[in-house]
């Protein structure tokens, strides 16, 4: 089954631009969505498993631009991130 993820980022206001044009040529098949100052990447993956192998060179990629982020006030680090199970794809039939 198909599994969406997203993560969401804030950067520091002097790191944002930096950050976004990282975010935009990290090598991965994402979707980037900005929403005022803050960054949306989202995946859409075959199975839970391409995410978890992916997952260590995600963590060292977001390790190196650690500095370049807000904390999120209500606990949740750096980042905010969530992955769920794809029930319907509008472009498959079925």
């Amino acid at each position: 089954m198909k599994t969406l993820s997203e993560i969401q980022y804030k950067p520091k206001p002097e790191f944002f631009h930096k950050f976004l044009d990282d975010v935009l040529n990290d090598g991965t098949n994402s979707y980037v969505v900005v929403k005022e100052d803050e960054i949306y990447q989202f995946w859409i993956t075959g199975s839970i498993d391409a995410i978890s192998e992916a997952q260590p060179d995600a963590l060292d990629w977001l390790d190196e631009r650690r500095h370049m982020l807000q904390e999120y006030s209500d606990g949740h680090g750096r980042t905010k991130a969530w992955t769920g199970l794809v029930y319907k794809d509008p472009n498959e039939n079925g």
